[in-house]
């Protein structure tokens, strides 16, 4: 039997006092949108902007989200079992979801320079320019439409190959060494309700339906229809707006090459530089206690010990931001997607737990 999910079909006088009681928040706190305040509203902004002193004030103003957007700099990747502790106030997380600010469009072409601090941890990330943009925020996504009868085919194969090849752009070493995560943690998930961050194609559903998820609810920028009944698809928006209405917990949560564009703005959304440590962070406030969350992240070279920034393309995780988004979690293991001689960097698959 199908859950459904109805933040999409609040009533409008809930959506509407819902909304003004974040605006009030969101003013009196000092948080409310940025780009409400920069010069002409909602002005769009040319890739050569140089913003003024109160721009960025009030940029920085708003990414001030209590120990999330704190770096911990004596933090370091834990050994297993290790939890980094961290405060999370998870209502404050899902209004700041909520009432996100636009974004700027399109993203600038190079890094402000009054925010290069927070984005590269105070110069711990070394950053390259990989410029890329493409607007999913806001509109349709990737896959308009994700058709019952081609998931049912995939999640009933023998085989996720060839049967996935279908659903994802990622080699298909990345998607069986995700799947190796899953069956690893079968129990966490098998009869289970779990949610996915961001995905174009339901590659990392499907995984997940056939390890036997009773339901799946992926949180995509673009609006996107699922007919197959077991997976619901809905914004950050209607996910933060259905999460400040109803008392859910979710049993799993999971996402591949995702979170590491959160806030540079390649997507469409909004520039932060703390974008993927609040993901991260909702994600916990997501899960019930003891749930587990794969988190599939690129990593940097093996052999180097620096995080990276390719500016607006995607972060790369060293040791030092890699310990960022593990806090509040506790940490289970790390499965490898290979990496290879055309590309080093190669994704790491990492369990984490939120405590009991």
């Amino acid at each position: 039997m199908a859950i459904k999910f109805r933040a999409a079909n609040c009533r409008p006088y809930l959506v509407a006092v819902l909304i003004i009681l974040c605006f009030a928040f969101f003013r009196k706190t000092g948080l409310f949108c940025a780009a409400n305040n920069l010069r002409n509203g909602t002005a769009k902004l040319p890739s050569t902007t140089i913003f003024d002193k109160s721009d960025i004030v009030l940029l920085k103003t708003a990414t001030e989200c209590g120990e999330v957007c704190r770096y911990n700099y004596s933090a370091a990747s834990p050994s297993k079992h290790h939890v980094i502790p961290i405060s999370i106030d998870c209502p404050r997380a899902f209004l700041r979801m909520l009432a996100r600010c636009p974004a700027l469009d399109p993203p600038p072409q190079s890094i402000p320079t009054e925010l290069l601090d927070d984005f590269t941890m105070r110069g711990t990330a070394k950053v390259y320019d990989l410029y890329m943009y493409h607007r999913y925020s806001g509109g349709k996504g990737h896959t308009l439409e994700w058709k019952n009868e081609d998931i049912t085919s995939a999640v009933r194969a023998p085989t996720l190959y060839p049967a996935a090849e279908a659903f994802t752009t990622y080699r298909s070493n990345e998607g069986r060494y995700f799947e190796q995560a899953v069956r690893e943690f079968h129990s966490a998930v098998a009869g289970n309700v779990g949610i996915v961050w961001g995905s174009e194609k339901p590659w990392v559903e499907i995984i997940l339906a056939r390890a036997g998820a009773r339901h799946i609810l992926t949180v995509e920028y673009g609006e996107i229809v699922s007919t197959y009944p077991d997976m619901t698809v809905t914004t950050p928006a209607q996910f933060a707006a259905f999460m400040l209405t109803n008392k859910r917990e979710f049993d799993f949560g999971a996402t591949f090459s995702s979170l590491e564009h959160s806030g540079l703005g390649r997507y469409g959304d909004a520039m932060d530089p703390f974008g993927d440590l609040q993901s991260a962070a909702e994600t916990w406030c997501a899960l019930k206690p003891g749930g587990i969350f794969f988190l599939g992240l690129p990593s940097v070279d093996i052999a180097a010990s620096q995080d990276e920034l390719h500016w607006t393309a995607h972060r790369l995780y060293g040791p030092h931001r890699l310990a960022q988004m593990f806090r509040g979690f506790r940490y289970l293991a790390t499965i490898d997607a290979q990496p290879t001689e055309a590309r080093p960097d190669g994704s790491l698959i990492h369990v984490l737990q939120k405590p009991t």
